[in-house]
């Protein structure tokens, strides 16, 4: 399974693990599978990043799920578009979200 997060800002992450009370990573295995496909095709990700936030990945991750999160951030490896006025389409980069429909078909 492939978590898809805040993919609003202009560099594609690969997050490493998650979690609010503790840390969880993600398996080394899925997190090289997606880097390997990444490759093959081309997309650059940003690597070493942990979240404390718990998005939805989290869910399947602590289940025994194979899972990897794929998130986008800026310049400061900050998710900087995620619940603030400047969402708005106008103002969002939209290269993860055509990455998105590329490895995900929507």
């Amino acid at each position: 399974m492939v978590c898809l997060e805040t993919l609003g800002c202009p560099r594609l992450a690969l997050i490493e693990g998650e979690g609010m009370a503790w840390m969880t990573d993600y398996p080394q295995a899925t997190r090289d599978l997606v880097q390997d496909v990444a490759d093959e095709a081309g997309i650059d990700l940003v690597r070493g990043l942990r979240t404390r936030a718990a998005t939805d990945g989290l869910i399947a991750l602590r289940a025994g799920y194979p899972s990897a999160l794929l998130a986008s951030v800026d310049q400061r490896n900050i998710p900087s578009h995620w619940h603030w006025w400047v969402r708005w389409s106008g103002r969002r980069d939209h290269s993860p979200r055509r990455t998105r429909r590329m490895w995900c078909g929507y």
